[in-house]
C-alpha cells in the first residue's frame, strides 16, 4: 500500500486520502463506472472529499491495473460489473446499489471543483434543492454545457437509457439549473480510442433501433467531433427528417451543427446564414446563434458588422440565463468578448448601419 502512489504527483497526499470518503454524511450517492483508470482516479476521488458523500460507488467493468485498489484506499465501495457493451446497463447496475436519497454521476477523467463540492453539500444538507432532477455545468475545454448529473433516487428505478451516450430519462417539470456547480473533464490520451469505441457502439444501437432519432443525433455530434464531417452531415439530415416536431431543442442544436459545418468546413456562407436566421427566428435568445452569425460575417470580410452580433451574445448571456441549453457556454460570455477585443485591436470601426443577414443573399 505504501507504494500505491509512489512516483506519482499524488504521493505526498496518500495518507490523508486513506478512507477519506468512508465517513461522509452528505446523503448522496456518487456513482461512476471505470476500467483501468489508475492514472485518473486519484484526482477525481480527491475532488469529492469536500462533498463528504455518504457513499461513493465505483463500478469496475474489468480493470487489470490498480484501479480497484485505489478506490478502496479512498474508502469507496467497489462493485464488479460485467461489461456487456451497454453503458446504461452498467450505470443502472451501479445505481441499483445506491442507498442514499440523492444520486450524482461522474467519470474518472473528470473533477468536481472544490467550491462546487462545498456548494452541493450545502444545498443538500440545508434541503435547498427543488424538484427531482438537476442540471450541472460540465466543461470540456473549450466547450461548456449543462448535463443531468443530479437526481432524486426512486427505489427500484433504472434511470439510465442508451447503449452509448446514455442519459437519465425524466418525467415531470423542467430540471433546476445550477450555475455554481462545475465538473471539469481533463484530457486523456486514450480519448481517440474511446471515441472510436463509442462510434462502434452507436452504430450497433442504430441497427437495433433504426428509427431512434436520438441515436442519429448523437451520431451526428460524435462524427463532427471526430472530424468526419460528411458522416455528420448525413446523420444530421436523417435526424432532422425523423425527429418529432416538438423536439425543438435538439433540432436547433443540429441546425447549429450544420451551420458550423457550412461555415468552417464547406465555406457555404449562404447556407450558414439561412440555417442561423431560421434558428434565431425560433429562439432569438440563444447567444450561440448570434456568435456564429458574427463568425460568418467575419469570414466574408464584413467585420465591421460583427459588432452587433457579438454584443447581442453578451447581452443575452446576462439577460437571459434560462437560454443556456446549447453546447458551448463560452459563446455567452468569453468568446464574444474575445472577438470584440480582436476587432478593437485591429482598429476596425463599427458599421454605422449594420445590415442583418436576414435577406436572401449574403452581403458581398
Amino acid at each position: 500500500m505504501n507504494n500505491l502512489f509512489a512516483g506519482t504527483p499524488y504521493s505526498e497526499h496518500a495518507e490523508s486520502w486513506r478512507n477519506a470518503l468512508a465517513a461522509g454524511d452528505t446523503p448522496i450517492s456518487v456513482q461512476m463506472i471505470v476500467k483501468d483508470e489508475e492514472g485518473q482516479l486519484p484526482r477525481i476521488l480527491a475532488s469529492l472529499i469536500p462533498l463528504q458523500p455518504a457513499e461513493v460507488l465505483v463500478g469496475d467493468t474489468g480493470s487489470s491495473d490498480q484501479t480497484q485498489t485505489i478506490a478502496k484506499w479512498f474508502g469507496c465501495k467497489v462493485l464488479n460489473i460485467e461489461w456487456q457493451d451497454h453503458f446504461a446497463e452498467a450505470r443502472n447496475m451501479v445505481c441499483d446499489e445506491a442507498e442514499q436519497p440523492w444520486c450524482f454521476w461522474i467519470d474518472a477523467d473528470e473533477e468536481l471543483m472544490e467550491s462546487s463540492a462545498k456548494a452541493l453539500r450545502k444545498k443538500i444538507i440545508q434541503k435547498k434543492l427543488e424538484g427531482d432532477h438537476h442540471l450541472i455545468r460540465f466543461t470540456e475545454p473549450p466547450l461548456s454545457m449543462y448535463q443531468m448529473r443530479l437526481w432524486k433516487r426512486e427505489p427500484g428505478e433504472k434511470p439510465w437509457r442508451g447503449r452509448v451516450h446514455e442519459k437519465i430519462w425524466m418525467d415531470g417539470p423542467e430540471p433546476e439549473v445550477h450555475h455554481d456547480i462545475i465538473v471539469i473533464q481533463h484530457n486523456d490520451e486514450r480519448r481517440p480510442r474511446k471515441l472510436e469505441r463509442n462510434m462502434d457502439l452507436l452504430k450497433r444501437a442504430m441497427k437495433e433501433e433504426p428509427d431512434n432519432h436520438y441515436n442519429l443525433f448523437h451520431a451526428a455530434v460524435l462524427s463532427n467531433m471526430m472530424n468526419r464531417h460528411d458522416d455528420s452531415q448525413k446523420y444530421a439530415e436523417k435526424y432532422m427528417h425523423l425527429a418529432p416536431r416538438e423536439d425543438i431543442r435538439t433540432k436547433l442544436y443540429i441546425q447549429y451543427l450544420l451551420a458550423w459545418n457550412a461555415t468552417f468546413v464547406h465555406r457555404n456562407y449562404q447556407q450558414a446564414v439561412n440555417l442561423l436566421t431560421s434558428a434565431i427566428s425560433v429562439d432569438p435568445c440563444a447567444a450561440e446563434f448570434w456568435c456564429l452569425l458574427g463568425d460568418v460575417y467575419w469570414w466574408i470580410g464584413r467585420k465591421a458588422d460583427t459588432f452587433t452580433f457579438y454584443e447581442n451574445a453578451l447581452y443575452l448571456g446576462q439577460a437571459h440565463p434560462e437560454s443556456f441549453w446549447l453546447v458551448d457556454l463560452r459563446k455567452y460570455d468569453e468568446y464574444p468578448r474575445e472577438q470584440l477585443e480582436k476587432l478593437k485591436a485591429q482598429g476596425i470601426q463599427r458599421a454605422k448601419m449594420p445590415k442583418v443577414a436576414f435577406g436572401p443573399e449574403v452581403p458581398g
